[in-house]
């Protein structure tokens, strides 16, 4: 195994651990108690809803300057509480040169689920710079690079996503959009992700939940979350 295989294997054996829903997390991973209420604005189009966006400290990436200009956002219910993400899945160890995805953020809800960023450097699926969604390939090609880091195992193919789209957010860029079945996902067994590409970056973005937490909060986890992310 070279290092980049050691490094691939270590970052999914700690998505598996990192990710909510799990029974019982590490001794070193607290749980966090702000919730996004507490200090995000609240949504101008959803009731009970709130933004979030981070600050320029809020990540190693956004300290090391690797995510750039006006970073992302996306909307929450007000509830929810940040989760927390081990240092080998932060980037923490890496930034500014990572070869490898990592998690901005994790954001869960004990009865409506979760939602979590993930970044990668474009070259892990791309050799070209300046490059668009479209040009990592098709949306089953993508979706099988990434799909390991959505389930927090792995994703024996693109047939694992029930639907599959080509289409524009608020912010005018298009993203590959998924809704993923998967029930043998280490974490949850429904998924949501979205896919976008900006600044040389490769934006994952997900939400899931269990099959109770799917069967109740499915629309507003794929219509209100997903779908309200902007890179």
């Amino acid at each position: 195994m070279n290092k980049r295989e050691f490094v691939s294997t270590a970052l999914l054996s700690a998505v598996a651990v990192a990710l909510p829903s799990i029974p019982s997390l590490p001794a070193d991973a607290k749980q966090a108690t702000r919730t996004a209420g507490d200090f995000c604005p609240k949504s101008s189009t959803r009731d009970g809803y709130v933004v979030y966006s981070p600050d320029g400290r809020a990540t190693p990436s956004i300290r090391a300057g690797v995510i750039p200009g006006d970073y992302y956002s996306f909307e929450i219910p007000a509830g929810w509480a940040e989760g927390t993400i081990l240092n080998i899945l932060s980037g923490n160890f890496c930034m500014p040169k990572c070869d490898e995805p990592w998690v901005e953020t994790i954001w869960e809800s004990k009865t409506e689920g979760f939602c979590q960023l993930v970044v990668s450097p474009i070259y892990r699926l791309v050799s070209k710079s300046n490059a668009n969604v479209r040009d990592l390939g098709t949306p089953e090609g993508v979706i099988e690079s990434l799909g390991a880091f959505v389930t927090g195992n792995y994703l024996d193919s693109a047939e694992d996503a029930e639907k599959i789209t080509v289409e524009k957010f608020s912010d005018g860029r298009e993203y590959y959009t998924y809704e993923i079945y998967a029930p043998y996902a280490k974490v949850s067994s429904h998924f949501g992700a979205a896919v976008t590409v900006k600044n040389d970056l490769v934006y994952l973005f997900v939400v899931g939940g269990n099959d109770k937490q799917w069967a109740s909060s499915r629309d507003a986890l794929m219509n209100n979350v997903l779908r309200s992310f902007k890179a």
